[in-house]
């Protein structure tokens, strides 16, 4: 698992820095070894997944990175239930899956309400809830309304 661990680690920083092919592999590894390891049913599976269908989305390899998202949904759901931030959290990465494959009405209304979960959860300051305002504004931005975009950067 500390293998597992540290290729999860490696694949988010690879990520960052724009090394998307490199960052998928080690992904990909590190979700073998957690299958094989804690099984497809663990949380941390679907944490793992979940990162390999961020990298995916960076990659526009969105119909592989979709299904992740949903299946990594499903799993934190069974393992944590559907209140905890982990759910929001997937959930939101769901937002803007929708949003960037047209579906736009679900996108934004998956933004707005994991943004709310998030910031109720695990307070306005936190990454994620940052993250979470982030994607929403650039919605926001993008459909004409800069009021609502800036007010969520403040």
């Amino acid at each position: 698992v500390e293998v597992a661990t540290a290729l999860h680690n490696l694949a988010a920083n690879l990520d960052r820095q724009g090394k998307y092919a490199a960052a998928e592999a080690a992904s990909r590894e590190a979700l073998a070894i957690f299958g094989e390891a804690v099984g497809e049913a663990h949380p941390l599976f679907a944490v793992v997944q979940r990162g390999l269908a961020r990298i995916l989305l960076d990659r526009g390899a969105l119909a592989e990175a979709g299904r992740l998202l949903h299946e990594a949904a499903g799993r934190l759901e069974a393992s944590f239930g559907p209140e905890h931030w982990r759910v929001a959290q997937v959930r939101n990465d769901l937002g803007e899956y929708f949003w960037r494959t047209g579906d736009r009405v679900r996108g934004e209304s998956l933004l707005q309400e994991t943004y709310a979960a998030l910031r109720e959860r695990k307070g306005p300051d936190d990454y994620d809830t940052r993250i979470a305002a982030e994607r929403l504004a650039r919605v926001y931005a993008a459909t004409g309304r800069p009021e609502q975009a800036a007010a969520l950067g403040r």
